[in-house]
């Protein structure tokens, strides 16, 4: 292997042992409450398989000849990542400017109104796009094309899950105001209706 492959595989094990650091330190600084009305599988569950999908990209890429490494899709991997981190604190620092508590759970009746601007302006859970950003990235950096697929179909399955619960729950407290909340955004960012 000559020295410019195996310097980027070392770049590429100090970068996901960075990110796996600064992803802990997030994780653990986040409030658990533990009187939750919500599922606690549905909290549970998704970090779990989180973390293991991170796992199982980083041994398929690691199975992986480092010279077979498309290192288009590794860049594009990374900036995808990076747009993940970016848009996840995004999420939670306007969640915070609106002085809501940001809690591993949704707990409807702890917030006090619904946030629409910030990244909640486009996407109703900015918060879950950015956890699969995130995944897929790093499934795309690594070149790990069989783990991205999973990703998608049980990771992607397992947020499903968990916005359903979530926004039967905001609908419960909110109505109507969550009503129309969810007609004017979307799961994913959409373009503005033009008014005839």
């Amino acid at each position: 292997m000559d020295n410019s492959r195996y310097e980027l595989l070392i770049f590429i094990y100090l970068l996901l042992l960075g990110y796996a650091f600064e992803r802990s330190v997030f994780a653990f600084n986040v409030p658990h409450n533990k009187k939750t009305n919500q599922k606690k599988w549905l909290s549970t569950v998704p970090v779990l398989s989180y973390v293991f999908f991170f796992f199982v990209s980083v041994i398929e890429f690691s199975n992986k000849n480092i010279l077979a490494l498309n290192l288009v899709i590794f860049f594009i991997g990374c900036l995808i990542l990076i747009f993940g981190i970016i848009f996840r604190y995004h999420a939670v620092l306007t969640f915070k400017k609106n002085n809501q508590c940001w809690f591993a759970h949704i707990e409807a009746d702890k917030v006090n109104f619904i946030i629409v601007d910030g990244p909640y302006k486009y996407v109703r859970h900015p918060y879950y796009a950015s956890v699969m950003s995130e995944l897929m990235g790093i499934a795309l950096a690594l070149n790990s094309y069989i783990s991205l697929f999973f990703i998608l179909i049980i990771q992607g399955g397992l947020l499903c899950l968990r916005i359903i619960s979530e926004e039967a729950e905001l609908i419960k407290y909110f109505g109507a105001q969550y009503l129309d909340y969810k007609l004017r955004v979307g799961l994913f960012p959409r373009k503005e209706k033009r008014s005839a």
